[in-house]
């Protein structure tokens, strides 16, 4: 299930409360993924906020008919993260995003990242790993994981439909 007709025309018209509604439903996992690339929980909180100032600003641009919300989101929220990280200072040691994850399980049902992963074979989880996390090109991800382009194309997007599916099956 994506965003509604119902929920993308209030949230055009500039009703709070719709925006505040897909915040609940997609904020954990947008801050998930945010985490995920910034490796910093100040500015995974930061981008996500950005992320949504963008999808309230940019609403009556979106297309439900040419694609789905998340992945709308998705785009806003992985180009500010990559941003953000590359203008942000490294942290000192490497960060232990499966501990965070462990020690900060969302409250309220929300689905965590490492939930997510968890639904995908080794072969996904890795090809999405080195695209949204690592800020792979598709050359740098054949190279590394000595696949052809066509073989990392399939993955990334039997990945992103497995993910797709098992937010949809947490909203019901």
């Amino acid at each position: 299930m994506d965003i509604g007709t119902d929920t993308l025309e209030a949230l055009r018209k500039g009703d709070q409360h719709a925006l505040a509604q897909l915040y609940d439903q997609y904020g954990p996992v947008l801050f998930g993924v945010a985490l995920r690339i910034t490796s910093s929980e100040e500015r995974a909180a930061f981008v996500v906020q950005e992320t949504f100032r963008k999808i309230w600003k940019n609403a009556s641009a979106f297309d439900p008919a040419r694609e789905r919300f998340f992945h709308w989101a998705l785009q806003f929220m992985q180009a500010l993260a990559k941003e953000s990280k590359r203008s942000g200072e490294q942290p000192a040691e490497k960060f232990d995003f499966a501990a965070y994850q462990a020690a900060h399980l969302p409250e309220g049902g929300a689905i965590s990242m490492a939930q997510l992963e968890k639904q995908l074979e080794d072969k996904h989880r890795k090809v999405l790993e080195l695209a949204f996390f690592n800020n792979m090109s598709e050359q740098e991800i054949e190279e590394t994981m000595n696949i052809p382009l066509g073989t990392l194309n399939t993955r990334l997007r039997f990945a992103l439909r497995e993910l797709r599916k098992v937010l949809e099956e947490q909203q019901h």
